[in-house]
């Protein structure tokens, strides 16, 4: 179980300008599409949308479906411009009266913000899918340390022009059994860096929950201090109730992370 805080904010309408379709994603793209739907899309559909976007509903596409792969499948057939289609609807008072509107703007956003860092790094040509090496967390109870990635050796697959780039990661072994991360942030050399989509893995399982450090769009520029406020990709701390153990493995992934 993970437990997180979050705040959220409105936002305007967004847009999207010249989209790329989904016949020119690489297939790590998609898979990555794919994940980022049913986490971070298929939920918010689902609760919201389901009255029309079904089958037997009144809506054209049937991307609320309660099965993941056919509400995948219809809402993929939008292309990539899809997510701003179902965000634009869902914040419109008028779209569906008493359904949509400001009421749930703050779920949408979320939903939008999370699905759109993931296809913000595959349609720029980005790398995307890059994670860092997996770090044993040999801590007892009360423990706590720092966990710090060379960007320029720690990243499979590598990722060019990190030089004198630093990752650091604050990590607790809490009284209670659990570990608690927190302070994520980024030291640069002479490149800035573009980080998109932070995901946390234990033990080589994703961390599934859409507010963990899903929202991270940064660009970090160059020169960037370890203390610095430009570097930190989050405030939140997150509890990861994975029982405290001297073989636990921790790791971060990326779905972009470019030097620029």
């Amino acid at each position: 179980m993970v437990l997180s805080a979050v705040a959220i904010t409105g936002c305007s309408k967004h847009h999207t300008d010249g989209a790329v379709g989904s016949s020119q994603l690489t297939a790590a793209c998609v898979s990555a599409l794919n994940d980022s739907f049913a986490q971070d899309v298929h939920p918010f559909l689902v609760k919201n949308c389901a009255g029309c976007h079904t089958n037997g509903g009144s809506g054209k596409t049937k991307f609320a479906e309660s099965s993941v792969s056919l509400a995948w499948g219809e809402f993929s057939s939008m292309g990539n411009s899809g997510i701003e289609k179902v965000y634009n609807n869902a914040i419109s008072d008028s779209h569906a009266p008493g359904v949509t509107g400001s009421a749930i703007e703050s779920e949408a956003t979320l939903a939008h913000d999370n699905y759109d860092a993931t296809l913000s790094g595959c349609t720029s040509g980005i790398v995307a899918g890059t994670q860092t090496e997996a770090k044993i967390l040999n801590l007892d109870l009360g423990d706590e340390e720092t966990l710090v990635w060379n960007l320029s050796d720690s990243l499979s697959p590598s990722v060019s022009g990190m030089s004198g780039a630093f990752l650091f990661l604050d990590i607790r072994a809490d009284a209670g059994g659990y570990y608690v991360i927190s302070n994520p942030r980024i030291r640069t050399g002479p490149n800035g860096i573009i980080v998109r989509d932070v995901t946390v893995y234990i033990n080589g399982s994703k961390v599934d929950i859409a507010t963990l450090y899903r929202g991270v769009n940064m660009e970090i520029p160059a020169w960037t201090s370890e203390s610095s406020n430009e570097g930190t990709l989050s405030l939140d701390s997150i509890i990861l109730e994975s029982a405290v153990s001297p073989s636990t493995e921790l790791q971060l992934a990326f779905a972009a992370l470019v030097a620029n």
